[in-house]
């Protein structure tokens, strides 16, 4: 299994597009993988611009699987994000 916790910033004020162009445009793609065990958006407490994911994966091979099926679904957020998402890749120990 492989995580990936991705921080997104919203252009100022623009934050609840960018989640709700996450739940039009990445959702559906998300639905139908196999290998996506969890996909979940949240806001950040202080941060009114801030969108943070937690993503996990049964395996490398099928995070690889996601990038591909999203990666040109997010140049379409890309007028919403202020900059380029930031991801952390992790596998559990515990």
């Amino acid at each position: 299994m492989i995580a990936v916790f991705a921080t997104v910033r919203a252009k100022p004020g623009r934050r609840d597009d960018l989640i709700e162009a996450i739940r039009s445009e990445i959702f559906p793609i998300v639905a139908e993988e196999d290998g996506t065990l969890e996909y979940r958006v949240h806001e950040d407490l202080r941060d009114p611009e801030l969108v943070l994911v937690y993503e996990s994966y049964a395996s490398k091979e099928a995070f690889i699987a996601h990038v591909k099926a999203v990666g040109p679904k997010l140049n379409t957020l890309g007028d919403l994000m202020d900059g380029v998402p930031e991801l952390q890749q992790a596998v559990p120990v515990t």
